[in-house]
């Protein structure tokens, strides 16, 4: 498996320099598009629909894009921490931009900056924080938030992260076969 790292490396930098693109074009925008491609599952090269590009801002409002984005570069950032500490600081310092539950956890666990914790501390109850979500997908990242914050409650014992560590568990209980409570449904894989 050490052979591939330099593979999922370079997958990893070909997104995340996507992102730092669409994220750092130009000041206060990301340009995103948001939803026309699920219409059609195939290959980039083969979609012949317009795929019109929005622009996400303070007067064009898209915090849950500008959210997903800053985590995907705060997570990418701490791919190439130690490999290209250059790139990584890049990443983290375009991630920083957004502070919302899923970004503000990725951008605390990358950086340590305080105002992300207290930012989850002050707002986790009224993003969703407190709600026992067992779909982690591309439109609710409650669980995975869970999971990130609930390592404070194991690290540093800290109180008011002992819901998320409870909610965490039930999650990944919840991905276990055979276990008690709510069970993900899988395919036959057939």
């Amino acid at each position: 498996m050490q052979d591939q790292i330099e593979n999922a490396r370079a997958a990893i930098r070909w997104s995340a320099d996507y992102l730092l693109k669409a994220a750092t074009a130009t000041p206060d925008t990301l340009y995103v598009q948001p939803n026309m491609d699920h219409r059609c599952w195939e290959r980039p090269e083969d979609m012949d629909t317009p795929r019109n590009v929005y622009k996400v801002s303070a007067q064009n409002p898209g915090s849950d894009v500008a959210a997903e984005t800053a985590a995907a570069l705060a997570a990418s950032s701490l791919v190439f921490i130690d490999s290209d500490p250059t790139y990584s600081s890049q990443l983290l310092q375009a991630a920083i931009n957004d502070e919302l539950l899923w970004g503000a956890s990725w951008i605390y666990k990358a950086s340590g900056i305080n105002s992300y914790m207290e930012f989850i501390q002050s707002n986790g109850h009224i993003l969703g924080a407190d709600d026992d979500g067992y779909t982690f997908s591309w439109d609710d990242k409650r669980p995975g938030t869970k999971i990130l914050l609930s390592k404070e409650f194991l690290e540093k014992n800290s109180e008011e992260f002992q819901l998320y560590k409870a909610h965490a568990d039930n999650y990944i209980c919840s991905l276990i076969p055979g276990t008690p409570g709510f069970q993900a449904q899988y395919t036959s894989g057939q």
